[in-house]
């Protein structure tokens, strides 16, 4: 099976060749189409140069990962104020351009392919009158395939999609402008932050349209040459009545690991069209069905797998993938004032009703967080939120605090953990000073045994006091009956 399957390869890699001989042309109309859009972009900021002036900084941690940035949204409005779309009809040219060159080697490599599997297939059997009725095979498909008629056909089938094409070039066009915005965004977005002068927010600008020119219009290039490729070997395939294709991947050391696993995969026709390239620079070109698969099919979780991992490859359209629970409005707003409020080197704390409501929000010192008597009175079934600098546990007083006050719930969150403490029944409250008792009687061995390996040396004295407290309160927890504690490391 190897050897015909290499020469299925074979084909599809030399058809792929031909097809992309004209890449040099392509990426120079990028390159020059990224350089016209940088001559634009650099006049509106020479010309708004105040105006981006006055953005300021939101003063985050440097370490603050990209997707847990806040928006600036003066910047985000400032480079939203370019016209990103004034040259969309350059793209498109561009993008219609390379449709229009690779077409005719997409039909080439259909014809090619359809040949190479009848040879595999053997001679046909005999076919009954009923047979030759109701049977069509890759002899059938091959035979028409081979007369002059079907590349004409194949053209004229490809022409009458061609507003799908159109339209689906727009897409890609404005998918290209949108990402050149967001590259835009944050370099200047980190420049800000670096309190840059206006100079050198300019040169990360310069850097950001020279890595599109350089390296994005290769990218460009060759993405959508093997678009427009293996949408017309899939227009022929159908013009041939083939209801089916399977993918045929590149198979060797470039090939990753979402096309290897989805190696084989069988798709109708109709879904097949807009499913290859399966990503940037993917390779991957479509076989022809007929009868008895030519490659083993992955299984069913393989490719959920896949589409779960990577939810933006082409194929994810037709997999199910489960969806995540919808959380509600008090987890909403528990998660946002979390996240708002574990780096903070000072105490904060919120206290929210059952619905998700700020009742009230105060800051404190590193430590602690005073109240008055008012404010305690609107902890009665509250849901008590505070982050720990120190990325502590419970302390036995914020526990005591939680039973003495009647709250529902207390949350601590540090920088890399998150502690919960909540009532089993809602409606029963707890006694403070039997839960004082229980730790007083559970505490001396704990505390033993954590105490001995931080003498050793073996641990720290952070982490032998954060291992002491934890075991602590699930140990309590289970004598004092009446409460849920929780201990979860944040991402």
């Amino acid at each position: 099976m190897t050897e015909p399957l290499t020469a299925l390869d074979n084909i599809a890699e030399n058809t792929t060749q031909k097809a992309e001989e004209k890449l040099p042309e392509y990426i120079i109309a990028l390159q020059g189409y990224f350089r016209k859009q940088e001559d634009e972009f650099t006049t509106y900021l020479a010309r708004n140069n105040k105006k981006l002036s006055k953005i300021k900084p939101l003063g985050i941690p440097k370490d603050t990962p990209i997707r847990d940035r806040p928006i600036n949204k003066p910047l985000e409005a400032f480079v939203d104020g370019y016209d990103w779309y004034k040259q969309e009809e350059d793209l498109l040219s561009i993008l219609k351009y390379i449709n229009h060159n690779t077409v005719p080697f997409g039909i080439e490599n259909a014809i090619a392919l359809l040949n190479q599997q009848a040879i595999m297939a053997g001679k046909p059997k005999k076919k009954n009158f009923f047979g030759r009725l109701f049977k069509y095979d890759v002899h059938d498909a091959v035979t028409y395939a081979n007369t002059p008629q079907f590349a004409a056909d194949a053209q004229a089938y490809v022409t009458s999609n061609y507003d799908k094409f159109e339209a689906g070039a727009k897409q890609i066009s404005k998918n290209i402008d949108a990402h050149t915005s967001e590259l835009i965004y944050k370099e200047l977005y980190s420049g800000i932050e670096n309190l840059e002068s206006i100079p050198k927010l300019a040169v990360r600008v310069g850097d950001v349209f020279d890595d599109c020119s350089q390296n994005r219009a290769i990218m460009i290039a060759r993405t959508e040459t093997l678009r427009s490729f293996n949408t017309s070997t899939i227009d022929s395939y159908k013009t041939a009545k083939i209801k089916q294709a399977q993918i045929l991947t590149a198979n060797d050391e470039r090939t990753c690991d979402i096309c290897m696993g989805l190696n084989g995969l069988i798709m109708s026709i109709d879904e097949a069209r807009n499913s290859l390239p399966l990503h940037v620079m993917c390779r991957c070109t479509w076989i022809p069905l007929i009868g008895k698969p030519m490659l083993k099919e992955p299984d069913r979780a393989t490719v959920q797998g896949i589409v779960e991992k990577n939810p933006s490859v082409s194929i994810a359209r037709y997999y199910k993938i489960p969806k995540v629970p919808v959380i509600n409005k008090l987890e909403q707003a528990i998660w946002k004032i979390e996240k708002n409020i574990k780096d903070r080197a000072t105490e904060k704390c919120y206290v929210l009703d059952k619905n998700g409501k700020t009742l009230f929000s105060k800051s404190g010192g590193k430590n602690s967080i005073k109240f008055t008597q008012e404010e305690a009175k609107l902890f009665k079934d509250s849901i008590f939120i505070h982050n720990h600098p120190a990325d502590s546990p419970f302390s036995t007083d914020d526990i005591a605090t939680m039973l003495r006050t009647k709250m529902a719930e207390i949350r601590a969150v540090g920088k890399s953990h998150r502690y919960v403490m909540k009532l089993k029944d809602a409606e029963k409250y707890l006694n403070a000073d039997k839960l004082r008792e229980t730790i007083h009687s559970v505490k001396g061995g704990i505390y033993d045994k954590w105490r001995i390996p931080f003498r050793e040396g073996k641990i720290s004295a952070k982490a032998a006091s954060d291992a002491y407290q934890n075991e602590l309160w699930e140990t309590a927890v289970k004598e004092f009956n009446g409460l849920v504690y929780t201990v979860k490391e944040i991402p």
